[in-house]
């Protein structure tokens, strides 16, 4: 699973360290199951927060809020192809 080209790979904030450690929610790949945290349509994007925490968005919703998400997400991962 790895970073989608056109989305943040870094820090939303300058010179905030990112650890090479993968987060439980990282390491866990999206699968049929998980749903939207909007509509609870099949996920595809995952947005890691500075905090630690995850959103989770089908397609349309990562289009909608991708402007806000590229501002304050340390890293999103979009992975529809290799959802298992």
């Amino acid at each position: 699973m790895g970073p989608t080209p056109g989305w943040p790979t870094g820090s939303a904030q300058e010179g905030h360290r990112l650890s090479t450690t993968l987060t439980p929610s990282e390491a866990t790949a999206l699968t049929a199951a998980d749903r939207c945290d909007r509509c609870s349509a099949q996920a595809h994007v995952r947005a890691i927060m500075p905090g630690g925490g995850d959103l989770i968005f089908c397609n349309h919703h990562a289009k909608q809020y991708e402007e806000h998400l590229r501002k304050v997400a340390v890293r999103i991962i979009d992975s529809p192809a290799k959802l298992t």
